[in-house]
């Protein structure tokens, strides 16, 4: 039916690793507007961050839920009031420790998290100290407490909005406000060998990360810090300031080498995005009209449809990518501006940097608000449902605790654990072999079972055989649901709409020529495999669900014939099976029960119950087992040659 590749993803040891990770710290300045909440969004993609501290969330318990929806990642929150303070840290999908330990040191003010690694511990701690001064020297302290519990092998990765300076000649253009909760720093940072990220990479800088205008006079502060202990500094290969243009603080960011902490996904799949842009849509017209004339050099339209998906793939990747560079430079050209002119307002004082300072932060916010127009278009919540079908949510499966589907260890056939990466992936390679390895025996005892069968009218074999349809196939991809996870060719159902007019005709005949031939094309004989996990105990890899993901093309010609097929189940299905047959419903076997049940006691006869699972029971139908209960059942020759082609 088609040829079973596994491409195993266990999010372990096992994937690729990549050593730098990128982190980063924003006070936000309140994020109840959804519209707000995109613009954070997409500040962490366009900056590529794997971890962002986020304070002055305005987040409460009521609106943490549209947080975790809207967000393809890990979401942590800790609230205080819808229009005061919050804390909270967003983690990329990529981001993947054994598990994670959150303490809410502080509502609101102070959040830790425990991050644990197969080989080392990270502890990030996301800081928004008080304004009030006095409270800021005893939410220093309690800092300090929290500093003592830490390991110096561990990682520290403190960060946030410290709302004062350790030197205050550098950090501000004015003087300290609160000289106690200055020392109150300078002890922490002393006491705990910490150091200031920034500052040692900067050491006689001038810059700020909090901009404050009013009545033509600009305050600036360096208030947004990371601090980590000195032994570790050597981890950061760079720090830098970078404004938005939606908040009055800048964000920081920075860049860590800490080897196996991020593993890297090797799935394309079609960018979503590009289904609105309408420049893809007029270059993608031209590129496909170009293609089309290349089918000459080609031994077969299957062949020439698999290269055309690689050159689609390109061609996505080079134009999300051109977008990208565009939007990049000019964002950093914008950031660049704007701390020059920071600079020049505050040396000068001159009105006129400043409201040319005010003029380029808007141009930075638009510039990001273009970009999140699509995001909050396309932003929908999801039925938790859905999530055991293999949906967007794959990568982001149980994103509470998105370790469940990690594999940390195994047992063998012997009951002996396995731990090394090389032993776990022999063992559920050898497992999945097994399964899915061929057990089939012709036997003369299949015809004693088949006698007797129902069989499909001469009128429905006909219908069955009827040759496929361009608006057949439309119908069927308008009733596929969008937001799937794709196959290996990374297109979605999403990209066949919205381009469905430009590739329809040539698809039809590349469908044609596969049942012509019986042979699908090379990517259509393929799947990306993934395990998720079952209830029971997870050493077992019996209790690891395989789930494949197919390429939509294959599923579109599938489908199509699936809804023909329904078509005949009504006269080759007994009565009696009322699942998943059309106009019958379960609820008629629960009354057929109930009646057997009270007749039999009527009559004084007694009667059981058998109930039997075949374990694995789909994963063990044989191909040359379902031809021949097909013919069986009157399915013609033409039509059982179509389903063999899938």
């Amino acid at each position: 039916m088609f040829l079973l590749l596994l491409f195993f993803y266990f999010v372990l040891n096992t994937t690729l690793m990549t050593d730098v990770f990128s982190m980063g710290s924003l006070n936000v300045n309140g994020a109840r507007e959804a519209k707000k909440r995109a613009l954070i969004y997409e500040t962490f993609k366009t900056k590529q961050l794997d971890v962002l501290f986020l304070q002055e969330t305005h987040s409460c318990c009521e609106n943490e839920g549209v947080w975790r929806r809207e967000w393809e990642g890990e979401v942590v929150l800790s609230h205080n009031t819808s229009l005061s303070e919050g804390v909270g840290f967003l983690f990329s999908r990529s981001f993947s420790p054994v598990s994670m330990e959150v303490e809410h040191i502080i509502m609101g003010r102070l959040l830790l998290i425990k991050a644990r690694f197969e080989q080392f511990n990270v502890f990030f701690l996301n800081v928004y100290a008080p304004t009030n001064g006095t409270e800021r020297k005893l939410f220093l302290e309690k800092i300090a407490d929290e500093l003592n519990r830490c390991n110096s092998e561990d990682y520290l990765f403190l960060g946030g909005d410290f709302n004062c300076t350790e030197n205050a000649a550098l950090d501000r253009n004015h003087a300290e406000p609160h000289p106690a909760s200055q020392h109150a720093l300078r002890l922490l940072v002393y006491y705990h060998g910490l150091v200031d990220v920034w500052r040692r990479m900067h050491a006689d800088c001038r810059q700020y990360t909090w901009s404050h205008l009013r009545e033509g006079r600009i305050s600036l502060a360096r208030l947004d810090r990371f601090y980590v202990f000195k032994h570790h500094f050597n981890i950061f290969k760079m720090c830098k300031m970078m404004p938005t243009g939606f908040s009055d603080h800048s964000l920081l960011g920075c860049h860590v080498l800490i080897r196996d902490l991020k593993p890297k996904s090797a799935h394309w799949h079609f960018n979503c995005v590009l289904t609105l842009d309408r420049k893809f849509k007029v270059v993608f017209v031209f590129f496909w009209g170009v293609f089309r004339q290349t089918k000459g050099d080609f031994s077969s339209l299957r062949q020439w449809r698999d290269h055309g998906k690689t050159q689609i793939q390109l061609l996505c990747q080079q134009h999300t990518l051109n977008v990208s560079q565009d939007i990049t430079r000019s964002m950093k050209d914008l950031e660049t501006v704007i701390v020059e002119l920071e600079k020049m307002s505050e040396s000068s004082g001159e009105r006129g940097y400043i409201e040319i300072l005010k003029e380029k932060k808007l141009a930075l916010a638009n510039l990001l608000d273009t970009k999140v127009q699509g995001a909050l278009i396309r932003s929908r919540v999801q039925n938790i449902s859905e999530m055991d079908a293999p949906s967007s949510f794959f990568f982001g499966l149980e994103r509470r605790n998105g370790q469940r589907r990690v594999i940390h260890t195994l047992l063998s056939d012997t009951g002996q654990e396995l731990t090394e990466p090389g032993q776990i992936r022999a063992r559920a390679v050898e497992f999945y072999s097994s399964l899915y390895s061929s057990e089939y025996e012709e036997k003369d005892t299949l015809e004693g079972f088949c006698t007797g069968l129902p069989q499909v009218s001469i009128e429905t074999n006909s219908q069955l055989e009827r040759p496929l349809r361009i608006e057949e196939l439309l119908a069927t991809l308008q009733s596929m649901q969008g937001r799937r996870a794709p196959g290996i060719d990374g297109l979605t159902v999403e990209f066949y709409k919205a381009y469905w007019e430009i590739l329809s005709a040539d698809l039809f005949n590349v469908f044609n020529e596969n049942l012509a031939c019986g042979s699908m094309p090379m990517s259509c004989r393929r799947a990306v495999i993934t395990l998720l996990p079952k209830k029971g105990y997870l050493q077992d890899i019996k209790n690891w669900r395989p789930v494949s993901l197919l390429c939509v093309d294959y599923k579109l010609l599938s489908k199509a014939f699936a809804n023909r097929l329904r078509e005949a189940m009504e006269q080759s299905i007994h009565r009696d099976q009322t699942y998943c047959v059309p106009g019958r419903s379960m609820v008629d076997n629960v009354c057929l029960i109930r009646d057997v049940l009270e007749v039999s006691k009527s009559i004084g006869i007694g009667t059981g119950l058998i109930s039997l699972e075949q374990e694995k029971a789909l994963d063990r139908v044989e191909h040359n087992f379902l031809w021949k209960i097909m013919e069986k059942f009157g399915f013609s020759a033409g039509f059982i040659a179509k389903i063999k082609v899938w």
